[in-house]
């Protein structure tokens, strides 16, 4: 018995640890006055959809938002948005729902205190988006940017979000697969929460009872689109003396190495009977 219990704790503390560095990571990644610049301090930190038109990463993230926001054709009721961050995707709810509609959660209180201060008339919970703590059919829909991929795991968050949901509602997300490996090789990945292909994917969301599956791979127009700018801007930074060798070196870095492991980005919306 003693040594069947043993590795649970064990499995747990990894997890405590391992949601702690994501939590600093982000807590840290989003309070930076180049980030603050390069997203046009708009409170959005993702990567953004890039087509010949988009001027910069504001733009393209609003471009990204409005490509999810057309996966939900009724966009009345309820709606939650899961890993919120700062506030930037909450913030675009309100071009189509009223404050008191919209619901928000992220793990990060210091985040969700920024998203707080400029959106106060939203709800906002500190929530385990893998353990959503909300009744059955709570929502209409639920939105979830470019986040799934550092839950553990994503397939508990969707059974939950599928549990939340009301009858017909919609989650929408946007998500990356990771090459195998990348899981043990990134420090913001578990390793359970990996799904080798777009199959495995669509699999995953019917086993959980989704009656509707649509997936569409965008990595051209997110990711390639987000790569070329961020080194562009980092550059271009540099080139002004706006920054230093190292920083410069340091940034691109972070960027080739998620690159090195990045597979596909995902827009997904799946419906509930």
């Amino acid at each position: 018995m003693d040594s069947g219990a043993k590795p649970a704790r064990c499995n747990r503390t990894s997890d405590r640890i391992m949601t702690e560095h994501i939590k600093a990571h982000y807590d840290a990644h989003f309070y930076t006055d180049i980030l603050e610049e390069y997203y046009g301090h708009s409170l959005f930190g993702n990567f953004g959809y890039w087509d010949a038109s988009t001027a910069n990463a504001r733009e393209a993230s609003e471009n990204l938002m409005g490509h999810l926001m057309q996966l939900i054709p009724d966009k009345t009721g309820t709606i939650l948005d899961v890993a919120c961050g700062r506030g930037g995707t909450t913030q675009y709810l309100l071009k189509h729902y009223d404050a008191g509609s919209i619901t928000a959660v992220n793990f990060s209180q210091k985040q969700l205190d920024t998203a707080r201060q400029h959106l106060p008339d939203c709800n906002f919970a500190c929530m385990d988006a893998a353990n959503l703590k909300f009744a059955d059919s709570s929502f209409d829909n639920i939105l979830c940017v470019e986040a799934a991929f550092h839950f553990h795991t994503r397939k508990d968050f969707l059974e939950h979000a599928h549990r939340i949901l009301r009858t017909g509602g919609r989650v929408v997300l946007s998500d990356v697969i990771i090459k195998p490996g990348g899981e043990k090789a990134m420090k913001t990945f578990h390793e359970e929460n990996y799904v080798p292909d777009v199959e495995a994917y669509f699999s995953m969301c019917k086993d959980i009872g989704f009656a509707r599956v649509e997936i569409k791979d965008v990595t051209e127009t997110v990711w390639y689109g987000h790569y070329r700018n961020i080194i562009r801007f980092a550059h271009d930074k540099f080139l002004k003396g706006e920054i230093d060798h190292e920083f410069l070196q340091q940034s691109l870095d972070k960027t080739y190495r998620l690159t090195s492991w990045m597979n596909k980005y995902l827009l997904v919306c799946l419906e509930k009977a």
